[in-house]
Formats: structure tokens, C-alpha cells, sequence
């Protein structure tokens, strides 16, 4: 049989949770001075450089700049999602569905197709 280690003063139960009283982590050291970056930044574009900034990347976008059309639109449309294998498209409707109806087992699920 093995022996369930313990983690000694790291703050954690040995079944790796955390213990009451643990005092956490340090957080982000950099947070503040990132925050600070950021608030310069906002300040020294503002609002009408960032209007100038987004037409100027719709331009170049529509003009042929790959670059700048990816940008866009990872940014309005975001990361694409996986597809559903033409295949399985009835499954996976089933599986929605299920969901959907709170069925929680490959049972319960197969009998949909019953």
C-alpha cells in the first residue's frame, strides 16, 4: 500500500486542499506597476487615438494586410471553436440535448435514440 505523502508546512491537507488558515500565495508582484503602465498608456492615446488606432487597423484590413484582418478579427470574433465531425452531428445534437434535459449517462443518452 502506498503512503498518501503530506505536503509538511505548505498550508495544504494531505489530500493536497488547502488547510484553514492558509495564508495564500503572494499575488501578482508586478500588478501595481502594470496597472500604472497601462493608466499612462490609456492617457497618452485617449479616446479619439484609439478611434484613429482601430480605423487605421480596418483599413489596412480591408486593404489586403493579413496581419491586421487577423487581429480584427480574433479580437470581434474570437478563437474559432472545434467543429463537430460531420459524422456525429446527430450525436452531438443528442448530447445538447440531453444536457439540455439533465441526462447525465451514456444510457440515458442512447435511449434518446430508442
Amino acid at each position: 500500500m502506498i503512503e498518501q505523502l503530506t505536503n509538511g508546512t505548505s498550508g495544504r491537507k494531505p489530500n493536497g486542499q488547502f488547510a484553514k488558515g492558509n495564508p495564500g500565495g503572494p499575488g501578482n508582484p508586478y500588478a501595481r506597476h502594470v496597472a500604472r503602465l497601462r493608466a499612462s498608456l490609456i492617457e497618452a492615446v485617449g479616446d479619439d487615438g484609439l478611434k484613429d488606432i482601430v480605423q487605421g487597423m480596418v483599413t489596412a484590413a480591408k486593404g489586403g494586410d493579413v496581419a491586421a484582418a487577423k487581429l480584427l478579427l480574433s479580437y470581434l470574433l474570437g478563437k474559432p471553436v472545434e467543429s463537430v465531425e460531420p459524422d456525429y452531428v446527430e450525436i452531438h445534437d443528442k448530447q445538447l440535448q440531453s444536457k439540455e434535459r439533465a441526462l447525465d449517462s451514456d444510457e440515458k443518452i442512447a435511449a434518446l435514440f430508442g
